[in-house]
């Protein structure tokens, strides 16, 4: 018959006596779990994915190296977990203010279900295949480590989530509209500093999503409300410019070194193919004669010198491509490789600079591609109606819309 006790800090509760073991790990004992005390990592910690840890002085739950965090949320078994999640994370995302003291941001459990799904779906929209499982793995360890790509993470996630749900720019959510400030603000305040690289290899997802949520963000719903036919805005053009700006970004990750954790993601910037893209003159040859005549590039002594040159060079090799996630790097040339000058000519509308955007709208108008569609659709028949209605008289200019209109 076992022997009752009586507890000194409960005078009327009985327990069953036991043997009680301090051999546990330190993240169970942080619990207040029982450990199996299997070594070299116990069963608790491999189930929660933390690096187990038998040392004396161990105080704290960290990230296992090599696990992949799965955020489960279906089941009631799965809360005490996502607390669990979400103070290891919010301990990491503790960052130190410019004016001294401690920004925080604490993850909700609303929060961790967005990340789920972002993981579950948004990625696979994002990243091709080949690359998409490192997305998930090693973006993901990133996220949970560095508050910009936490808030970039969860503002491309909702806004996935609404445009596939057909809601418009002006139906953003408070939380996307916070998430989506927070991360370009951090983001920038990065870009200025020393970098570990850790933050090397978040800089770089960052600059993705910022990116690829500016080609999403566009406020008009139909053609009569789109750029270029409504009223200029210093800011019509950004888009532009957060993908130009990869290229400055992709020099300070350099994702070639060999400690980077996701160099892996970018192979394909290394592609012959993107080389040929910018660089292979047989593309103005794909071009319509009519176009080219138009541009001034019908000669046969071409000059470099044309503002058009590049770009019409970069859209001909495009024309026998189709525009999909796995090619989109090939048609993100044609905005990386543009200069300053045909730029210049974008935002002073020219004719003939908006007529090569709205071919390149054309080829990259693609249901598969849900961060562009929108944009694609609705600016390339603002400048087919624009053109008509400001440069009627453009030579060959009803031969040259027929087909970019829907």
């Amino acid at each position: 018959m076992p022997v009752l006790l009586r507890s000194k800090d409960a005078p009327g509760r009985k327990r069953r006596a036991h043997a009680k073991s301090r051999r546990g790990c330190g993240n169970c004992k942080l619990r207040r779990v029982k450990c199996d005390e299997l070594k070299p990592s116990c069963m608790n910690c491999m189930s929660f994915g933390v690096s187990c840890n038998y040392a004396q002085n161990s105080s704290s739950l960290e990230l296992a190296g090599e696990s992949v965090f799965q955020l489960q949320t279906h089941s009631p078994q799965s809360l005490s977990l996502n607390e669990t999640m979400r103070n290891m994370i919010n301990k990491s995302l503790m960052q130190v203010s410019p004016a001294g003291g401690v920004d925080v941001y604490q993850l909700t459990e609303d929060d961790l279900q967005v990340l789920e799904r972002c993981q579950a779906r948004t990625i696979s929209s994002l990243a091709e295949e080949k690359t998409v499982h490192i997305y998930r793995a090693e973006g993901l360890k990133l996220t949970c480590c560095h508050p910009f790509l936490m808030h970039a993470t969860l503002a491309i996630a909702m806004m996935h989530e609404r445009v596939m749900a057909g809601k418009t720019f002006k139906e953003q959510s408070t939380a996307e509209i916070y998430h989506s400030y927070q991360a370009t603000a951090t983001f920038r305040s990065k870009l200025s500093g020393p970098l570990t690289p850790s933050e090397r290899d978040a800089l770089w997802i960052a600059t993705v999503l910022l990116s690829t949520m500016s080609l999403a963000s566009i406020d008009a719903t139909a053609p009569e409300e789109a750029w270029p036919l409504m009223s200029s805005f210093p800011t019509d053009l950004d888009w532009l410019e957060m993908i130009q700006g990869k290229n400055v970004v992709w020099k300070i990750a350099d994702l070639a070194r060999p400690d980077s954790a996701v160099g892996r993601m970018v192979i394909g910037f290394k592609d012959s193919r993107l080389q040929a893209v910018a660089k292979d003159a047989s593309g103005l040859q794909a071009l319509p004669q009519e176009l080219l005549e138009l541009l001034g590039l019908d000669t046969c002594v071409v000059t470099k010198n044309n503002p058009y040159y590049r770009a019409a060079l970069c859209l001909g090799n495009l024309f026998g491509e189709e525009c999909n996630i796995a090619t989109l790097a090939l048609f993100y040339v044609w905005i990386m490789s543009m200069e300053a000058e045909f730029k210049q000519l974008l935002r002073r509308k020219d004719p003939r600079a908006l007529l090569l955007l709205a071919y390149w709208f054309r080829k990259v108008r693609s249901r598969h591609v849900w961060f562009l569609w929108q944009r694609s659709v609705l600016e390339c028949q603002a400048i087919c109606t624009y053109l008509e209605q400001n440069h009627s008289d453009m030579p060959h200019l009803e031969n040259l819309l027929l087909g970019l209109r829907y």
